[in-house]
């Protein structure tokens, strides 16, 4: 083989391996608006009170079955499982930990380390709250709305707002909600909690409300919002952060329609695989990708601003903006240090360009090289 041909096959060869190496990093392109089907969960599972998400893994939780998903192995793991049954408990992750909140007011509030894979107890809510949503902001956890037991049985809409202190461990009230609704999506955004949808009756058949109810928790006041345009209950919600992905909520899935009593009420007619999608800056909303198929009462959570819908079924979504090159650069094992390490900007896609450009340059610079010194050596 000539130097020529030698030259020219390690510099692509160390081409080609630099390109790789980056997709590895990365995980590889991925398609914006679309959605992907993930390793499921065990079945059956019973009384299921969500997923969440803390450093990077989600937990799914139910009262006898509890996960763990590592989404970048695509495995789920079983963990230890909370020592009180605790029948339509809502989860919530805040500051690193795991509660299990409602149920019944005997209930105590659940707590789990994902550190050391155990749970404790702490102090019940104030009152008995089913269908409702555990919801963190900052290290308070409010749980609004949902149904409460009326006379003869019958369970009620209700317009409480409870807020639990992890760091005190204590439960106070803060201003209701304006129209009370159980079922209903929830999510966070610019640390105002967005209440979508749900159900205002509990007692006939009747459509998922369209309203959008929006709490301060710092001013304790509530304003509406724009409605969402398909009313939704038993919905997946979540937003994106804007770090990777255009700052958004999703509102995914649900019913359309409920039924609080009627015998005759068949759920899958009013099932919705809609993809709602509202936009903080212009107040508007709009529409995405819809999901494979028809389905509610599941989570939806996020992972770098990647979606995932859990419960039964996984599902990851990417959405419309998302720029994977931004995403933080995994290290294969940590290194000790006494001082802290300068961060290191993530690997753009541009660097991968100017790369391959500069080796283009060198290849065809040698080439010229040495064609001219081929010539210099020929005999005139």
């Amino acid at each position: 083989m000539s130097k020529t041909a030698a030259m020219l096959f390690v510099l692509v060869f160390l081409v080609a391996a630099f390109l790789t190496a980056s997709d590895l990093v990365f995980g590889g392109e991925v398609a914006e608006d679309s959605w992907v089907t993930l390793a499921p969960l065990p079945e059956p599972y019973f009384s299921a009170k969500g997923a969440v998400v803390v450093d990077g893994k989600i937990y799914f939780i139910a009262d006898d079955l509890c996960m763990r998903y590592d989404p970048e192995t695509n495995n789920w793991t079983e963990i230890t499982q909370p020592s009180v049954y605790s029948l339509w408990g809502a989860v919530a992750a805040c500051q690193n930990k795991i509660y299990v909140i409602g149920g019944a007011a005997e209930h105590p509030t659940q707590v789990y380390n994902p550190s050391t894979d155990t749970w404790e107890n702490r102090t019940s809510p104030p009152g008995t709250t089913l269908s409702h949503q555990a919801i963190a902001v900052d290290d308070k956890i409010y749980v609004i709305g949902g149904a409460q037991l009326a006379h003869l049985g019958i369970l009620a809409t209700s317009a409480v707002n409870y807020v639990y202190d992890t760091v005190t461990n204590s439960w106070s009230t803060m201003a209701p909600i304006p129209t009370p609704v159980s079922s209903y999506a929830s999510a966070v955004l610019d640390d105002k909690i967005y209440i979508i949808g749900g159900r205002t009756a509990t007692v006939k058949v009747k459509n998922a409300t369209n309203l959008v109810q929006i709490f301060d928790p710092i001013t304790n006041k509530w304003i509406e919002g724009t409605p969402i345009p398909t009313g939704v209950s038993n919905a997946g919600a979540c937003s994106t952060s804007g770090l990777y992905a255009p700052k958004r909520i999703y509102v995914v899935g649900g019913l359309q329609g409920y039924d609080g009593g009627a015998t005759s009420y068949d759920a899958t007619k009013t099932g919705t695989d809609v993809n709602q999608v509202y936009d903080p800056k212009t107040g508007s909303w709009s529409l995405a990708a819809s999901l494979p198929e028809i389905r509610w009462g599941f989570s939806l959570v996020n992972v770098n601003d990647a979606l995932y819908a859990v419960g039964q079924k996984t599902e990851r979504y990417i959405p419309l903006g998302y720029d994977e090159s931004l995403l933080p650069t995994p290290s294969p094992s940590p290194t000790p240090s006494l001082s802290p390490e300068p961060q290191q900007e993530p690997f753009p896609t541009v660097t991968v360009v100017a790369v391959s450009v500069a080796a283009a340059v060198v290849v065809a610079g040698l080439l010229v090289h040495f064609k001219r010194r081929k010539s210099e050596v020929e005999p005139s």
